[in-house]
């Protein structure tokens, strides 16, 4: 028996049917291609019209569609007598992924005044690894403002600036080693966590610090230790305070007790880090310290650990907070209190602010907790 097919159709092998949407995918393609082809070129060609908002436009195209073309001319657009035109143009730079861009962007940092300047430094961070080598070299010049570009920069470039700013752990220049260690702090990497730890040891009191702190921004569980150690051990107050707070980031119960015991600390800004980081901790045993300080109406335990109480949101506890923003004056608590949508904490925080100088404003994310948003 045959199998008969009728009608105008043919089936096709595999190989065809593939070769006809290889060749259909290439004519999209080459169309495409084409389209931003004169696209750049005709934005390009608007960079030079007389008109600002015309040139400050094609910038900002050409930062939505990068070519190595528009770069030089982009380069030539960052001295435009419009602001605007040179804001995009420093934009589109970033978004160029061109090492042409670097050192012209660089130069844009050393006027911390200029409007341009963070923009310049995320334009720099944008390019990322091709920046890298030219953002640690800035960091040793002594013009303050274009330390501080090349550490924003370097902080939006993230991971591809870690291995070298681990390197400048070592360096001879203190204020380098300490800006490599906040960088590294801000930048996130697991892989910082190692050397970072190492600087807990370190002779230098500061990096000590600034070390502790970072440790805490990256909250990886291998610091535990070494964070309580410090915390307990260190002989500056400054490491007590930082390792304290860093050890409220991680938010591992094994930190209860040496955070209790802190809490005890004759200096009160290591007892206030310390309480601070126990309402952190979401553990049985740091609320049963707190709940029992609240039954004790210690006062200045329930200020320094306002957003735990907060979130509690316990009935009848506005009473307290009150009294324990009264007496301490703690404006952390305050602040709590206006922005936690608890209308009595809100008016009593209103008030406390009006009879002590303070100005309220609202700004947007200013919340920090919401009354008993849960814990």
């Amino acid at each position: 028996m045959s199998l008969k097919l009728f009608g105008s159709y043919r089936l096709g092998s595999y190989a065809e049917i593939a070769g006809t949407c290889l060749l259909w995918g290439l004519i999209i393609w080459g169309g495409m291609a084409g389209w931003h082809f004169i696209q750049v070129g005709r934005q390009i060609g608007q960079l030079k019209d007389p008109d600002p908002a015309t040139r400050a436009h094609a910038a900002g195209q050409l930062a939505k569609h990068p070519s190595s073309r528009a770069v030089q001319p982009l380069l030539d657009a960052l001295n435009d007598t419009d602001f605007n035109v040179a804001d995009s143009a420093v934009q589109a730079l970033g978004a160029s992924k061109d090492a042409r861009a670097v050192q012209p962007l660089i130069a844009g940092l050393k006027d911390s005044s200029s409007t341009r300047y963070s923009h310049a430094a995320d334009a720099l961070g944008d390019l990322g690894a091709l920046a890298v080598p030219s953002l640690v070299a800035a960091l040793h010049d002594p013009d303050i403002g274009l330390q501080e570009g090349s550490r924003q920069a370097l902080t939006k470039a993230g991971k591809p600036a870690v291995d070298s700013l681990i390197a400048l752990l070592s360096d001879p220049d203190p204020r380098l080693r300490e800006d490599a260690a906040d960088t590294l702090g801000q930048i996130k990497d697991a892989r910082a966590v190692d050397p970072l730890v190492n600087l807990l040891h370190s002779p230098d009191e500061n990096l000590r610090a600034t070390a502790a702190e970072a440790l805490g921004a990256i909250s990886d569980k291998r610091a535990l230790d070494p964070l309580i150690a410090a915390m307990q051990q260190d002989p500056a107050a400054t490491v007590k305070i930082n390792a304290a707070e860093a050890l409220g980031a991680l938010r591992d119960k094994r930190a209860d007790q040496p955070l209790i015991a802190a809490v005890q600390s004759k200096d009160p800004a290591i007892a206030t880090a310390a309480t601070r980081s126990i309402g952190q901790i979401d553990d049985s045993q740091a609320e049963e310290f707190l709940m029992g300080q609240f039954a004790a109406r210690n006062l200045d335990v329930i200020a320094d650990a306002s957003t735990f109480f907060i979130k509690k949101g316990k009935s009848g506890s506005e009473d307290v907070l009150i009294q324990a923003l009264n007496k301490t004056g703690n404006s952390s608590l305050a602040q709590d209190m206006l922005n936690c949508g608890n209308a009595k904490l809100h008016d009593a925080a209103t008030d406390w602010a009006a009879k002590n100088g303070y100005e309220v404003t609202y700004n947007a994310g200013a919340k920090t907790a919401s009354w008993g948003s849960g814990w």
